[in-house]
């Protein structure tokens, strides 16, 4: 995924009203669009726990637009701080939310793009949206193992709550055949 992510060109736009990150589309991008429904669900809806999509024409290509406005990558907010217990769950919840919300839609969870620097969050209400992407697929097994490997290198040890809940979900998660219902178990027993 990462080395997918590596090839596109991704950057970042501020107006007046709206800050955007920004992954340049090529020449087929305006077609893969017309006969894509994943880009006529993210363009026609503005749907829960997603980063609002547009597509947008700059030098005779359509570009793919997200809107980031009042939100701040996941990698970000722990570059210099650890995640406590609270924050983990929240953020394992929101990806499931965004999951479930994804099936509404027919929208598959392969299509997300985990890694903390495309996962954003708002800072003051903890909501998180992720970036849908149809152009890349990804085992979500691979995806959530180097989620969780993330996860253990920035969780807060010295907070028993969120260093047993990273081992937990990486064990299942590296286990193989795991279940977004099974970490959403252990994000609510965790939380009591």
């Amino acid at each position: 995924m990462l080395e997918k992510m590596c090839e596109l060109s991704v950057s970042y736009k501020r107006n007046f009203d709206n800050n955007y990150l920004i992954i340049k589309g090529d020449e087929d991008s305006g077609t893969k669009a017309l006969n894509n429904y994943r880009y006529r669900m993210l363009i026609e809806n503005r749907i829960d726990h997603f980063l609002n999509f547009d597509m947008k024409m700059n030098d005779g290509v359509y570009d793919h637009y997200y809107e980031i406005s009042g939100e701040q990558p996941v990698k970000r907010l722990y570059e210099h701080k650890l995640m406590k217990g609270e924050d983990l769950v929240k953020i394992i919840t929101e990806i499931i939310a965004a999951f479930n919300t994804g099936y509404e839609y027919m929208l598959e969870p392969t299509h997300f793009i985990l890694e903390p620097e495309y996962m954003y969050m708002n800072v003051e209400t903890k909501d998180m949206k992720l970036m849908y992407f149809p152009e890349i697929e990804r085992n979500l097994e691979e995806s959530f193992l180097e989620f969780c490997e993330y996860v253990l290198d920035r969780v807060d040890h010295q907070d028993s709550q969120a260093a047993m809940m990273a081992y937990q979900m990486y064990k299942i998660v590296k286990a193989g055949s795991f279940t977004i219902t099974e970490l959403g178990e252990l994000a609510s027993k965790t939380m009591d």
